[in-house]
């Protein structure tokens, strides 16, 4: 790597607690903090099947397992970013991680991980509780 290529550096941000069944909105942040432009940049997010993709701000290419996508970013500029959003719903009680890869022209250049924690919620202080039947 010398001083002409970009530095890239990727920030996942969500809920790192949810409830089996809830919605969790996250932003992936793609920097380029060099001084170059950065283009044909590869995102992969990847989450495990306990997790499920609900909505997506920009369209992705999915994988047949419909656990990972990928986003083709043209060109980021030198000293700005991309911000990508989306919407899981956990499926299942436990510790999930997502993980982002991030390569330009098939070089790898570094991968960051996040861990959402899934808890049962039996009530919730917004949410009726709901007679049982006799």
């Amino acid at each position: 790597m010398t001083s002409s290529d970009p530095v890239l550096h990727a920030e996942l941000t969500g809920p790192t607690i949810m409830g089996v069944g809830a919605l969790g909105d996250y932003m992936v942040e793609i920097t380029n903090s060099s001084s170059v432009p950065a283009q044909n940049v590869v995102i992969q997010l990847e989450i495990p099947s306990e997790l499920s993709f609900v909505l997506l701000d920009r369209e992705a290419e999915v994988d047949p397992m419909g656990n990972s996508l990928s986003w083709l970013i043209p060109e980021i500029g030198a000293g700005k970013d991309v911000a990508i959003r989306y919407r899981i719903q956990s499926n299942r009680e436990g510790n999930h991680h997502q993980r982002i890869n991030v390569q330009i022209d098939d070089l790898q250049l570094g991968a960051c991980g996040f861990e959402t924690k899934v808890q049962v919620n039996f009530t919730t202080p917004d949410a009726p509780m709901l007679p049982f039947e006799k």
